[in-house]
């Protein structure tokens, strides 16, 4: 009997859960799109994030893929606010992008190139300096004495020994 008892109960309770997350499921929406530059081509990790308008804070953030496109289910109904940014990009924003119960909403985003910019950093190698202390004073000033009169490449095919 009281097998037939826990069976019931526990029966009852995974129904309650499935009806609860059905039911969950049903009051949420999706939004689907692909991030492409200018030319039309697509633009794979670039960063999009989802901001609510109502509490302006970040609901969700993801990176495109491959094939540029992005795509959030489980989200409240709501006014959204998307924001895409890419390397070599200008961020591009797009507000009112509206969620509602049981769509996928399709919001497309077009980024327009900014200013490439490279950064090179050049730092001192502190092991050059203490060439001397290495070798030893005379001996780095054998090495660079030959190094500036040209028989650098000489004294070290000197060096060489076949065999």
């Amino acid at each position: 009997m009281r097998s037939v008892f826990r069976l019931l109960v526990s029966g009852f309770l995974v129904g309650l859960f499935v009806v609860a997350v059905c039911g969950q499921a049903s009051q949420t929406g999706g939004l689907t799109g692909v991030v492409t530059d200018k030319a039309g081509a697509v633009v794979a990790g670039a960063t999009v994030e989802i901001i609510s308008e109502a509490t302006g804070r970040s609901v969700r953030t993801m990176t495109t893929g491959d094939d540029g496109g992005f795509s959030v289910a489980l989200l409240p109904p709501a006014m959204y606010r998307l924001e895409v940014s890419a390397a070599n990009f200008k961020k591009a924003a797009v507000s009112g992008v509206q969620i509602k119960i049981g769509e996928a909403t399709r919001q497309d985003v077009t980024l327009e190139a900014g200013r490439i910019e490279e950064v090179v950093n050049v730092e001192a190698n502190r092991y050059l300096s203490k060439l001397p202390a290495v070798f030893g004073y005379r001996r780095h000033q054998r090495y660079c004495f030959r190094w500036r009169r040209g028989n650098w490449p000489a004294y070290l095919s000197s060096r060489v020994r076949s065999g």
